[in-house]
């Protein structure tokens, strides 16, 4: 297998969040688009055979969760984090934003406070706002270029309404 890192694929134009919105979010069309965590890779060959296969079969009914998507699951997990689970332990969702508005309602009530470190992508504190909670906003501190986490504000901002503390990783942006 042979994947290219350098072809540039044109966006615009293809009603593309990242590209075709950044004069409505920005006022500028001309900002480079590292808001949304959106890959500008062509996707491998071997997935656009196997979509390509579903797609001409001609009938979208609906589909369960096979096996070999949690085994593969399961396997990537143990080769890169050296974490053992098993098929219960898995929970699949379609998208980050439909996850955290539903760990949002079912972990949490109105008025409970959630943290969020910023700079992170903004349906973070929008959903938490969405669902009447309260963010908490703890900054991350930038050394040499790098965020990390302050830990010091961390716990200054922990109170008895706080239930809940959001997690980016990778972060983004």
């Amino acid at each position: 297998m042979s994947y290219s890192f350098d072809t540039i694929i044109t966006r615009e134009n293809t009603h593309c969040y990242k590209y075709d919105l950044r004069e409505t979010v920005f006022g500028n069309a001309n900002v480079l688009p590292m808001w949304v965590a959106d890959m500008d890779f062509k996707i491998a060959d071997e997935i656009i055979e196997d979509i390509t296969t579903a797609v001409n079969h001609g009938i979208y009914g609906y589909t369960f969760h096979y096996d070999s998507v949690f085994d593969s699951f399961i396997r990537w997990q143990q080769k890169r984090h050296s974490w053992s689970i098993k098929k219960e332990d898995v929970l699949l969702f379609h998208g980050v934003v439909p996850s955290l508005n539903m760990i949002i309602q079912l972990f949490t009530n109105p008025g409970d406070e959630i943290i969020v470190q910023n700079p992170v992508y903004f349906p973070f504190f929008q959903s938490i706002e969405q669902h009447s909670r309260v963010v908490v906003w703890n900054e991350l501190k930038k050394q040499e270029g790098t965020y990390t986490m302050n830990l010091e504000s961390l716990k200054k901002s922990i109170s008895n309404k706080t239930k809940m503390l959001f997690l980016c990783h990778p972060h983004n942006p």
